[in-house]
């Protein structure tokens, strides 16, 4: 567990509530949120989710919570590492926390009609929602803009 998850708070029953519903509408409206977008823009579009502004919950929690809103897609059905991944990383950095987004394929589908990729985030090295999968090749590792994190006293942490 990364160690930024120890000391977070538990969440309060409201607090609980609202994150289910705001993950819920996160994961049902992110197809037509990326719609058309090349990938370039659909990660620009997962950093820009505003740090800090639900409660700092905990990772495992947050991963629960994640893989339960993505379990049964309207949309999306094929994809589901990625409708994990980007919903995950988008509500780990609203929670404060400063996730990485990777992304790999199997070698053995390249040049093949269908290409096999996937999907995962890690939080300090820790794969917290998804998990790699041996024997794929990592392309790419997406890390938003870091998070300016301020303690109650003013003083940078």
């Amino acid at each position: 567990m990364p160690p930024e998850a120890a000391d977070a708070p538990a969440p309060q029953a409201l607090d609980r509530l609202v994150f289910r519903l705001r993950l819920w509408l996160s994961a049902r409206t992110l197809p037509a949120r990326i719609a058309g977008r090349s990938f370039s823009g659909i990660l620009v579009q997962a950093s820009s989710a505003q740090p800090d502004t639900w409660p700092r919950f905990p990772v495992p929690y947050i991963a629960k919570r994640v893989g339960r809103v993505a379990r049964w897609p309207i949309l999306m059905r094929n994809n589901r590492c990625l409708r994990t991944g980007l919903v995950g990383f988008a509500a780990l950095r609203r929670c404060g926390y400063d996730p990485k987004l990777h992304f790999s394929v199997d070698p053995k589908s390249v040049g093949k009609p269908r290409l096999s990729a996937h999907c995962w985030v890690t939080l300090d090295g820790v794969e917290v929602i998804n998990a790699s999968i041996p024997g794929q090749v990592q392309i790419h590792v997406h890390a938003a803009p870091a998070l300016d994190h301020h303690d109650p006293r003013g003083a940078r942490a």
